[in-house]
């Protein structure tokens, strides 16, 4: 007896709980983010705001992205999966998939079109903190024109601020994600 390739209930069940949990795991951390992390760092003096805020980019990119990856392959695969059955009433769900795998997916070209500038100009002055050496970032440590570049306006801290606020873009994204995805496996 060939097997099914009509995948099976638990399959299914494991494949939506971990894509459900996934996305909306990674949108909770990620509004938290902006809602927790941002404003605190806000409090420090600029040149220790500068070594939060990169080591914060960092733990996120490390961490979430590859989240944010894995729950639109979930997603994915259940709309493929639903998608394939013969079952006509199918057709919602998997659209409904289908939009949640492409949403949690568009947070990478969001960060990249919409978030990256912002990144740039904090990653350089981060890098100019760090190459006044600890004592005269002490000394600098409220001084913001100290890690300003010339070229850029903007102070570190409402660059920072700017982020934070960019930041809900993503966990918007994700959210818009995790309501799809949920919808989906309601029906």
């Amino acid at each position: 007896m060939m097997p099914s390739s009509i995948p099976s209930a638990e399959t299914t069940k494991a494949l939506q709980a971990a894509s459900l949990f996934a996305v909306s795991a990674a949108s909770g951390a990620t509004l938290g983010l902006s809602f927790f992390v941002v404003p605190t760092l806000l409090e420090a003096p600029t040149p220790l705001m500068l070594h939060l805020w990169e080591r914060t980019l960092l733990r996120g990119r490390n961490i979430l992205a590859p989240i944010d990856l894995l729950s639109s392959l979930g997603f994915a695969s259940l709309a493929i999966r639903l998608s394939r059955a013969a079952a006509s009433s199918s057709s919602v769900p998997s659209r409904c998939y289908g939009a949640a795998a492409v949403l949690a997916a568009s947070v990478v070209p969001y960060t990249l079109l919409v978030v990256m500038p912002t990144n740039r100009k904090l990653l350089r002055r981060t890098e100019l903190a760090r190459a006044l050496g600890p004592a005269a970032a002490a000394a600098a440590a409220d001084d913001d024109d100290a890690v300003r570049p010339a070229d850029e306006p903007e102070s570190s801290k409402s660059l920072v601020d700017h982020w934070g606020m960019l930041n809900l873009g993503r966990s918007a994204l994700l959210l818009v994600s995790a309501a799809l995805g949920f919808y989906a496996s309601s029906l």
